[in-house]
């Protein structure tokens, strides 16, 4: 799996490759528009003959762009790799936060063998299980899902999701457990404290617990450098309503 830096350099591979493409292609080679369809044989070849060093730079130009494309479809097939999953719709759903998709996978069986998944499915049980060191709770992360292989990782990234999908009885227990309530785990592109995934849904059971908890609302995810309150600012659909009422308790809180 490609790390974030890896995409973020084979991007650039992209934003390389088209300007040095145009270049070569148009300015040097001068076939950006194409020649005419109906010119003549003899106007063709005097066209080559006439500019031959700069065609020939042009394409050299052009060629030497096509390497810096490959690295742009390297990052843009791990995407698609990504987004299609390996059979786990489940990790497409809690990705993207679609909360109506992960609870409609979950109540048609939707596999949740991993900290991650169990969590945002409210399994009490499993989770008691996890921590006291229930072997039959060997954790299967899904290929899409970065499920950090670190216990104590695994189970801050479990809050964050928790948090995000309303398990406050989960939730609750995780702080029991002792797991960092303004911990920012990697995984995902939710890197964010948990109170910010709660705020961002709109949930607010979650949020006050959190609060109540200790949870400090002023803190800024690494990732847009906003606080939860900005957060709420960003809920989609019906969750708008209840993420302005997180924002009507987070504001009480600043």
């Amino acid at each position: 799996m490609m790390t974030e830096r890896q995409q973020r350099v084979c991007v650039w591979g992209g934003i390389t490759f088209a300007p040095l493409f145009f270049v070569g292609f148009w300015l040097l080679a001068g076939f950006i528009p194409p020649p005419a369809p109906g010119m003549s044989a003899e106007a063709v070849a005097r066209m080559f003959a006439e500019g031959r060093g700069r065609i020939r730079t042009g394409l050299w130009v052009a060629t030497a762009a096509a390497p810096f494309l490959a690295f742009f479809v390297a990052a843009l097939t791990h995407q698609i790799r990504r987004i299609a999953g390996s059979g786990s719709p489940l990790a497409t759903a809690l990705t993207f936060a679609t909360l109506d998709c992960v609870s409609a996978l979950i109540a048609r069986g939707a596999r949740t063998d991993n900290i991650v998944f169990a969590a945002a499915a409210g399994h009490v049980d499993w989770m008691h299980a996890w921590f006291d060191g229930d072997r039959s709770t060997t954790m299967r992360p899904p290929a899409v899902f970065p499920l950090s292989p670190d216990r104590s990782v695994a189970a801050e990234q479990a809050l964050v999701f928790a948090s995000m999908c309303g398990q406050t009885k989960i939730v609750r227990l995780l702080l029991d457990r002792g797991v960092n309530i303004n911990a920012e785990p990697p995984g995902s592109h939710w890197t964010a404290t948990p109170l910010h995934t709660a705020a961002g849904q709109g949930q607010t059971a979650v949020a006050e617990l959190l609060l109540s908890r200790g949870a400090d609302p002023t803190l800024k995810d690494s990732r847009y450098g906003s606080t939860p309150i900005d957060w709420t600012r960003h809920a989609r659909g019906p969750r708008r309503a209840l993420a302005r009422a997180v924002a009507v308790m987070l504001a009480g809180r600043g």
